[in-house]
């Protein structure tokens, strides 16, 4: 079986600073961490010295950089996408090019949800043409509905080089999708035409998004697992793991004892599953 790096979605952590959460992290045995979008991270003092704890660990790192709570006129912000994304190159400069994919979710309007597709391919195209050239990876995140099916992965490869698998994701559509139904994970993984840039380790119930430590759901681990052993790649595998979702409660804070605990034994759970 492969061995895979470990990652952690810094924005479900809070306590401390965040290069004393990346170094919690380091010590729990992460190799890599995952940055939601940011702007103006070179003016932020905390930022740089982060950064420089990514090096000196010899950490890598993958950004999530995600628009819609910032649209204008309900369409995408170019000049906010932009920003963002010369923030996920700052850091990879920052961190000596320890930046390895960057990947956003479709890019979508709410109330009502509608899919703006032109504008997913746009950014598409603006992480291309600010990352790409430095060999990190750039895709979309699949999603439980609308960016789920092997052909929806396939007409997207002229736009992006990879997919930020979200597990939890999946486990909705492979229950939710009539198209899907009967498959497992494994064949779920076979199916897709995109390298897998990075994993977000997520359960669920198969119902609706939860974000439950690994094994608190339904989804098929082992099934996970051996769809991505077959596969040439070897993503970061990041979990995503929140508070209490359906309450909106994200981040655990690590400076509480009884949070702290439920990420360690998720943690643990993690590295049963793929250390």
């Amino acid at each position: 079986m492969k061995s895979y790096r470990l990652g952690y979605c810094l924005w479900l952590l809070s306590g401390k600073t965040l290069p004393e959460r990346i170094d919690f992290l380091y010590g729990l045995g992460f190799r890599s961490v995952a940055k939601l979008q940011s702007t103006g991270s070179e003016k932020s003092a905390e930022a740089r010295e982060a950064a420089q704890v990514i090096r000196e660990r010899g950490m890598t790192m993958t950004c999530h950089t995600n628009v819609q709570a910032n649209l204008k006129d309900g369409r995408m912000d170019p000049d906010f996408a932009r920003r963002a994304l010369d923030d996920d190159l700052w850091w990879h400069e920052a961190t000596g090019g320890a930046v390895r994919s960057c990947c956003s979710d479709l890019v979508v309007r709410h109330d009502p949800r509608t899919v703006l597709m032109e504008d997913t391919i746009q950014l598409a195209g603006m992480q291309r043409e600010i990352l790409g050239g430095r060999g990190i990876l750039t895709g979309i995140e699949n999603s439980p509905e609308e960016y789920a099916l092997p052909e929806d992965f396939a007409a997207m490869a002229q736009h992006v080089s990879a997919v930020l698998w979200d597990a939890g994701h999946a486990n909705i559509a492979l229950n939710r999708l009539p198209q899907l139904q009967g498959l497992t994970m494994e064949e779920y993984l076979d199916a897709v035409p995109l390298p897998v840039a990075e994993v977000h380790i997520t359960d669920n119930h198969g119902e609706r998004d939860e974000h439950l430590a690994p094994l608190d759901g339904n989804l098929d681990f082992a099934a996970l697992r051996r769809g991505l052993d077959k596969r040439p790649e070897t993503p970061v595998v990041s979990l995503e793991y929140c508070k209490d979702i359906g309450n909106g409660l994200y981040d655990h804070d690590i400076t509480i004892p009884a949070e702290r605990d439920k990420v360690l034994r998720a943690t643990d759970r993690l590295k049963a599953l793929f250390a």
